[in-house]
């Protein structure tokens, strides 16, 4: 059994979904120490990423922009 079957169904889509991400950089993992830990420290810079992009659309609707949404916001909107 993977351990991720023990997660919620929502969660495992979550996981495997950054795992997928972060295999991009495996080459760059191979040469760490430990793999394992640098891969998931590039998840949680993954995340950190994302919540700063949207950290900055929040901000930039709390100041009511007239505009339409940006480009910028409607990708980010459509990753999630």
């Amino acid at each position: 059994m993977k351990w991720t079957e023990g997660l919620p169904e929502d969660l495992q889509k979550e996981v495997h979904q950054i795992i997928k991400q972060t295999n991009s950089w495996n080459e760059a993992f191979d040469k760490a120490e430990n793999p394992g830990a640098a891969q998931l420290w590039t998840a949680l810079a993954i995340l950190k990423r994302r919540n700063e992009k949207l950290r900055e659309i929040v901000k930039d609707v709390r100041n009511g922009s007239e505009d339409g949404l940006s480009e910028d916001f409607e990708k980010t909107l459509r990753n999630y």
